[in-house]
């Protein structure tokens, strides 16, 4: 042979001694697994009259017995995340019970009272709504009804408080 061949085929066989040497040159390897992931949790909001989560429901003033119903109304909206199941409650203020009588609740002036009726929507007496968020507010009414009596009470303001519970 050539000289000329001899030298590259020795070129030859020492770049492929390089190149498999470098790939038997890599090492061991190991392999770890990263869990990824968020929770998304359920959340919920409620407005009175769009803004805040206080209403007044005043009557007014009852100067002659019996009559027609006085009726009044609050909106309320309540906004929770896509799938949340919520209730929405009227409950006794300071207290975590429903409200037993929502169809003849008393409104009271010291040991005097004078009744009125309450309900979500058009139910007479309902006292819980329950629904499953879609991420939009949904709307809600809440009733308030007083028919004056044929006997009028003592003269004076007579009040009631109870609260509307939102829990999902």
């Amino acid at each position: 042979m050539s000289r000329l061949r001899l030298l590259a085929l020795a070129s030859m066989i020492t770049s492929s001694a390089v190149f498999s040497t470098a790939s038997q040159a890599q090492g061991a390897q190991a392999t770890g697994v990263i869990n990824v992931s968020v929770r998304i949790a359920g959340n919920c909001t409620f407005t009175v009259g769009g803004s805040g989560t206080t209403a007044t429901i005043d009557f007014g003033e009852i100067t002659t017995p019996g009559g027609a119903a006085i009726t009044r109304n609050a909106a309320y909206a309540v906004t929770c995340s896509t799938g949340a199941a919520y209730n929405l409650d009227l409950v006794e203020t300071g207290q975590t019970t429903q409200i037993t009588n929502a169809a003849a609740r008393p409104l009271r002036n010291g040991t005097n009272s004078i009744n009125y009726s309450l309900n979500w929507g058009t139910v007479a007496g309902t006292t819980r709504q329950s629904a499953t968020g879609n991420g939009a507010a949904q709307p809600y009414t809440l009733n308030f009804s007083l028919t004056p009596p044929a006997t009028l009470p003592a003269l004076g303001t007579y009040t009631d408080t109870l609260a509307v519970r939102l829990s999902w």
